[in-house]
């Protein structure tokens, strides 16, 4: 299995180090897989903090694009799973989760060991593409590529998942590709992908 290359000034790597914040977002994830956002301070009492400790965990995520807050102040959006419809798409036999990207989709259900299908668009062709999930396993046709973002990385929703995306083989990803000016990254399989998602995911994997 080929190892992802790395990307520089990933705030999360530095936010995870901050016990607070890396709490804060395992928790936000965890409301929003049972579809119950939560306000600051609703996530500061259910974690045992103070509402100043977590208002401060969530700018931080909020800044490097790793959390979306709705007009009411709860958190919609956070870990990759967000309450905004987007094209990437989680659906279980209970419930239906969006993504903020294609990594989110396939990484989310393959960490949690779900039965899922999964739903993106292929961004060349605008072709729809469903992609199963048996226990955490990819079961469907290897065709398809990820493209994993590499170079730096500010800002996680703009830098990275808007072009993390899934292609419907490796010639609509190298067209992608040309057209984009050969950003930085690597394409991965849907096994690496699944694979790399267990670990981008492992902090949440008992969760549910």
């Amino acid at each position: 299995m080929t190892q992802p290359e790395s990307r520089t000034d990933d705030p999360l790597q530095a936010a995870s180090a901050d016990p607070v914040v890396a709490a804060a977002r395992r928790r936000a994830f965890t409301t929003l897989l049972d579809d119950q956002p939560m306000t600051a301070a609703q996530l500061a009492d259910a974690l045992g903090l103070s509402r100043v400790e977590v208002e401060r965990a969530l700018a931080t995520l909020q800044t490097g694009g790793a959390l979306e807050v709705d007009d009411r102040g709860r958190v919609i959006g956070a870990h990759g799973l967000t309450g905004s419809r987007t094209r990437h798409t989680i659906i279980t036999s209970q419930r239906t989760w969006y993504t903020w990207c294609a990594l989110d989709a396939i990484g989310i259900p393959a960490a949690l060991r779900l039965d899922a299908a999964v739903h993106t668009v292929c961004p060349t062709c605008n072709t729809g593409i469903t992609i199963g999930v048996h226990h955490g396993s990819v079961t469907s046709t290897d065709k398809p590529r990820l493209w994993l973002p590499g170079g730096t990385c500010g800002h996680i929703m703009d830098d990275f998942c808007a072009t993390a995306n899934l292609f419907c083989d490796t010639e609509h990803l190298e067209q992608w590709r040309h057209y984009a000016g050969d950003p930085p990254g690597q394409p991965l399989s849907l096994d690496e992908a699944a694979r790399h998602g267990e670990r981008v995911w492992a902090d949440v994997a008992d969760c549910c």
